[in-house]
C-alpha cells in the first residue's frame, strides 16, 4: 500500500502540471484550465484547418492535455482569412470569432534568433517582413543605416507563424 501511495504521489503532480509554456493553441482558444474541461478532443479543428497546422497534442508529460488542439508550424501558418476552427468547434473550447477580429487574437509571439538571421548578418533578406500580414516586423537601423535588424512589434504580432515558415534560416520561433 505504501508503494501505491508513493507512486500516486509521484504521478499525480505530473499529470496535473500546467501546459508547457510553448504550446501554441489555435486563435480564440479558451484559457488552459477551461480548455481541459471544454474540449471534447473530437478533432474537428484538426480536420478543417486548411494549412494542416492544428494537430492533436501528444504531450505525454500531461495526460490531461492529450488530444487537445495544438498548433505546429511545419506545413504552413495560420491564415489571416480563416476562422474555420472556431466555426466547427462544438463545445466553445475555440470561441467563435469573426475574421475581422483575427488581428486581435494572439496565439503567441514571433522570436528571432538574430545570430542566424541573414539581414542581421548583412545579407539582404526581407522575407519575414513581406510575409507578415499584420505589419508586426520592422527593420531598425543598428549603428548605421547599412546595418538593419528585424524587430517584432509585440503589440501587432499574433503568432500566426507566417514569418517562421518563410524564413530561409529557420531562425524564427513562435513563443506562447
Amino acid at each position: 500500500i505504501s508503494g501505491l501511495g508513493l507512486a500516486a504521489g509521484l504521478a499525480i503532480p505530473k499529470l496535473l502540471k500546467q501546459q508547457s509554456p510553448n504550446v501554441i493553441r489555435p486563435p480564440a482558444t479558451v484559457e488552459p484550465s477551461l480548455l481541459l474541461s471544454l474540449c471534447s478532443r473530437c478533432g474537428s479543428c484538426n480536420k478543417v484547418c486548411p494549412t494542416g497546422i492544428i494537430a492533436p497534442c501528444t504531450d505525454t508529460g500531461n495526460i490531461l492535455l492529450w488530444m487537445t488542439p495544438e498548433v505546429i508550424f511545419s506545413s504552413g501558418y495560420c491564415l489571416e482569412t480563416c476562422n474555420l476552427c472556431s466555426v466547427v468547434c462544438p463545445t466553445g473550447a475555440i470561441t467563435l470569432f469573426d475574421i475581422r477580429a483575427k488581428s486581435r487574437l494572439f496565439m503567441g509571439t514571433a522570436v528571432i534568433q538574430l545570430e542566424n538571421c541573414l539581414l542581421f548578418n548583412n545579407t539582404e533578406c526581407v522575407k519575414c517582413r513581406e510575409s507578415c500580414k499584420y505589419d508586426a516586423i520592422e527593420f531598425v537601423a543598428r549603428g548605421n543605416i547599412l546595418n538593419m535588424t528585424p524587430v517584432i512589434n509585440k503589440e501587432k504580432c499574433t503568432g500566426c507563424g507566417a514569418c517562421k515558415v518563410i524564413c530561409p534560416q529557420s531562425c524564427i520561433e513562435i513563443s506562447g
